[in-house]
């Protein structure tokens, strides 16, 4: 089952990585809109 884990390891660098997007995103349209 070793490939269940680097399942969860790869969804979960995917699930950092957009949530880094994100919220880069958010807070450069903020600085734009201040």
């Amino acid at each position: 089952m070793r490939w269940l884990g680097q399942m969860l390891r790869y969804s979960w660098l995917l699930f950092v990585e957009a949530s880094a997007d994100l919220c880069n995103g958010y807070y450069s349209s903020n600085d734009h809109v201040q």
